[in-house]
C-alpha cells in the first residue's frame, strides 16, 4: 500500500515532529543540539523556511515552520539525512536513525498554532526534564527561551512573528497554560 501525500499548500505553518528509531536518543549532548541546530539554520536558510517555534527533547523533536512553496519534504527530508549520518558517524553506529519518516500536520488557524507553541514549550516541564517555570526558562533548546528573555540565540528563529501571534509579549509571558500541567 503506498503512503498517502502530504497535505501542503503554500503559506501553510506545519507542525513537523520526528522520533529516534527505537527510542533512540537524537540529543545525547550539548554539541547533539549544536549541531542540530546549525544544520536548521543553513537548510532554513537555503531553502527559505520560516521557524516560529520548536523544541529538542531526548529522543525526539517538534518544529513550527513555514517552507517557501513546496518545499517542505526537500527541507525536512535534507534536515533529518544530515543529521541522521552526524549521529552515526559520532557514536559509531549503522542503520536508520529516525522511527519513519517526519510528521507534519499543516495549519492556517493561528489559534491552533498558539497552542501548539506552548504545548512545545510545555514539553520539558511536562517530561520531568525541568521542575519548575524557573528552569523551563533557562531551558535552552528551545524556542521558550528566545520568547521569554527576549535574547534570541537563533538566528533562524523568527521570535518576532511568534510573539506577534499573542495580543501581547505580557500575555505570552503570563505562563497561565503551564501552571495547568
Amino acid at each position: 500500500m503506498s503512503r498517502k501525500s502530504r497535505q501542503q499548500e503554500p503559506g501553510d505553518i506545519h507542525h513537523v515532529m520526528s522520533h529516534g528509531i527505537d527510542s533512540l536518543n537524537l540529543f545525547e549532548t550539548e554539541e547533539d543540539c549544536q549541531k542540530f541546530a546549525e544544520i536548521l539554520q543553513k537548510n532554513f536558510e537555503k531553502y527559505d523556511c520560516h521557524c516560529y517555534g520548536f523544541i529538542f527533547m531526548r529522543n525526539h523533536y517538534h518544529l513550527l515552520i513555514r517552507p517557501s512553496g513546496d518545499t517542505l519534504s526537500l527541507v525536512m527530508r535534507t534536515i533529518n539525512n544530515t543529521y541522521a549520518r552526524y549521529i552515526n558517524k559520532t557514536r559509531q553506529r549503522r542503520g536508520y536513525v529516525f522511527w519513519d519518516r517526519f510528521k507534519s500536520i499543516p495549519t492556517r488557524d493561528l489559534m491552533y498554532v498558539k497552542k501548539l507553541v506552548l504545548y512545545f514549550h510545555a514539553n520539558p516541564l511536562r517530561a520531568g526534564i525541568v521542575k519548575n517555570i524557573k528552569e523551563l526558562d533557562n531551558y535552552y533548546w528551545s524556542s521558550h527561551s528566545a520568547m521569554i528573555k527576549k535574547l534570541n540565540p537563533f538566528p533562524w528563529l523568527n521570535r518576532d512573528y511568534t510573539l506577534s501571534i499573542f495580543s501581547t509579549q505580557k500575555e505570552y509571558d503570563s505562563r497561565d497554560y503551564y501552571h495547568t500541567l
